[in-house]
């Protein structure tokens, strides 16, 4: 008895239901054997998956909100499986969802993750909290912008840890995949402070590199030799890179002066800087009592001795920025910035009056 009262529950829901679940679903309810067996969705290959639509930053901080790398909040989103395709409609686009950690080095099956959700260290906080620990989906989508990792994952033997999600509750009527993203490393947040910069600006200080403690021997024998941030350290390194792995001191192991010059070259550069003809080239023509240059702004006098051979150069307008001065077979070309150059009217450019 109870196994036919079973299926007319069954059929009774897939009729309410029809309005509501995309066509393919219901086919598959259909072709339930009705023996009242529901599927979880710890493992398997069902027909929809969760996913992350971005990843978390490489590093984040204890006590600090869950973010991708650009600061922007994470997304989980249900898709297809087979097509990739955000489920935008049915009941399934609405599910609850919820996160919890795995170990960062962790490659088993949904199964296996579903199962070993990591727990906190003894005397601890739970390892996950915030209010976003359990999201519904709208449309298919959410974004987490409250969920803060306790501890570090110094314990792990990865030193990393995974963010997943699954749907909430046991039951569902199909598999759904469990969400995984790629690991990441959890710092206590009182390292903040000494947080290595990606990229770095040439202005910061030149501990903000990988592989330079701050303070440490390598910090005090580049900062002993006037090497005080990344800007110094590039153009040390651009002008005697030997040289300079020799201030750092003795036996630098190879990965980590590597290291080193990698996050060095991510720094962000100065302003683009084009060069524009020589000051006695005939164009732009710049005639002895005209210029180019708008009249309306700064006259540069450039009133020292530019080296051997050369002359001093006065009255050239340069949009209010000052210009270097650069050696170039045998004599001195004017540098300018791009934009202003830009900005200036080209076609009044070259033309006597």
């Amino acid at each position: 008895m109870a196994p036919i009262v079973k299926e007319l529950v069954r059929v009774e829901m897939i009729k309410a239901f029809e309005t509501y679940f995309p066509p393919h679903l219901l086919e598959s309810l259909r072709k339930g054997k009705g023996t009242g067996e529901e599927v979880t969705n710890e493992g398997g290959i069902g027909k929809y998956k969760l996913v992350f639509l971005n990843e978390p930053a490489a590093v984040i901080f204890t006590n600090n909100e869950i973010k991708a790398e650009n600061g922007e909040p994470l997304q989980v989103a249900i898709i297809d499986a087979t097509t990739n395709a955000t489920i935008r409609f049915g009941l399934v686009a609405s599910v609850q969802v919820e996160f919890f950690l795995l170990d960062g080095d962790y490659g088993g099956s949904g199964e296996q993750q579903h199962r070993h959700p990591l727990s906190a260290r003894d005397g601890k906080r739970p390892l996950v909290v915030g209010s976003d620990l359990n999201l519904t989906l709208q449309d298919g989508v959410a974004s987490i912008h409250s969920l803060i990792i306790t501890d570090n994952s110094s314990w792990m033997k990865s030193k990393k840890f995974r963010l997943a999600v699954k749907v909430k509750g046991d039951k569902m009527f199909q598999p759904i995949s469990i969400g995984v993203s790629q690991p990441f490393r959890v710092m206590d947040h009182r390292g903040e402070v000494n947080k290595k910069h990606h990229p770095p600006s040439s202005e910061d200080e030149v501990w903000r590199l990988e592989g330079i403690g701050k303070d440490g021997a390598y910090h005090k024998n580049l900062t002993s030799n006037d090497i005080k941030n990344v800007g110094d350290f590039l153009k040390a390194y651009e002008k005697n890179g030997t040289n300079l792995k020799k201030l750092l001191g003795n036996k630098v192991p190879q990965k980590i002066w590597e290291m080193m010059i990698a996050n060095a070259k991510e720094c962000v550069k100065p302003p683009t800087y084009e060069q524009i003809p020589k000051v006695n080239d005939q164009w732009p023509y710049m005639g002895s009592d005209e210029s180019f240059f708008n009249q309306d702004h700064e006259i540069y006098e450039e009133k020292n001795n530019l080296g051997e051979g050369s002359s001093q150069i006065s009255g050239m307008e340069v949009f209010g920025e000052d210009f270097e001065f650069v050696h170039d077979d045998g004599g001195f070309s004017p540098w300018v910035l791009v934009e202003g150059l830009r900005s200036y009217p080209t076609n009044d450019i070259g033309q006597k009056g």
